[in-house]
């Protein structure tokens, strides 16, 4: 007797766009909204530390960047640990409220920043509200997608992290040239984009259930680095995210200060009429 468990039914392309429900473009929507803000903010500011204050910059030290850029990414990394507890606990809309009014504030002090500590605010700010929202929108996309759909998924997904991803520096690195703080505070306000989207369009999944508590999601999860291979997959994948982010935190750096870029400006400025370059 075969008791092998009999295979989802392979579903073609258009077939598989039409089985997801509502929620998840409406969850794909508002990941593109968080990514343009995020790596908006990100592909600048690290310019925005080390750029004198003649240039609208705090004028610090590539040394304060990496503590500021080192501790953002602690708390963004570590929290959700506890913070998925939270999403479950007590709904995933509620936490995905809660990460975007911290965003909103962080983003604004971030353009308000004046020294040190008010960018390490704004840093951890920022950090905090991402690690709340990671949690939420990944279980609500998870509760959208099956054995035979969830592949194209989670595929679609990650190409409108991409696309948020492309279109925040651009607008935002324009934004800078203006005044640094048109792109932080764009950042800011384009967050309430997503907090009339979860409002009003957001069904969330985990309301009224009785999640795991925080501590126990925190114990579960350090239980699966008993596994091995678990173990070795998020170093490999450790170290690709360590290179990854150079791009933006140290790249943008060494290309302002040790490229000559005049002629590639005047080629822009010349052919395609983009003024603004030629400052």
């Amino acid at each position: 007797m075969n008791t092998t468990p009999a295979l989802p039914a392979r579903l073609g392309f258009f077939q598989q766009i039409r089985s997801y429900p509502p929620t998840f473009w409406v969850a794909n929507v508002i990941e593109l909204v968080e990514r343009f803000s995020f790596w908006g903010i990100r592909s600048i500011a690290a310019l925005y530390v080390v750029s004198e204050a003649e240039r609208g910059g705090l004028g610090l030290s590539n040394v304060d960047k990496g503590i500021f850029f080192g501790v953002w990414s602690l708390i963004q990394c570590l929290l959700p640990m506890f913070t998925g507890g939270f999403a479950d606990r007590y709904g995933y809309r509620a936490s995905l409220l809660i990460a975007f009014g911290i965003n909103i504030l962080g983003y604004a002090l971030m353009g308000y920043a004046t020294g040190w500590w008010s960018f390490m605010a704004a840093c951890c700010l920022i950090g905090t509200g991402t690690a709340i929202f990671k949690p939420p929108l990944h279980g609500t996309l998870a509760h959208c997608v099956n054995e035979s759909n969830s592949s194209l998924g989670w595929g679609i997904f990650y190409q409108v992290v991409n696309i948020g991803g492309f279109i925040g520096p651009i607008v935002c690195g324009f934004l800078r040239l203006l005044q640094w703080r048109y792109a932080f505070f764009a950042a800011s306000g384009i967050i309430i984009v997503n907090v009339l989207i979860t409002t009003l369009l957001l069904k969330d999944y985990a309301q009224g259930t009785k999640g795991k508590g925080p501590g126990r999601v925190f114990v579960e999860g350090l239980a699966a680095l008993k596994d091995l291979r678990f173990v070795v997959f998020l170093a490999i994948f450790s170290g690709f995210w360590f290179m990854f982010m150079q791009l933006f935190d140290q790249l943008t750096v060494f290309i302002d200060q040790w490229v000559d870029s005049r002629d590639l400006a005047s080629f822009l400025t010349d052919r395609l009429g983009l003024e603004f370059l030629r400052d």
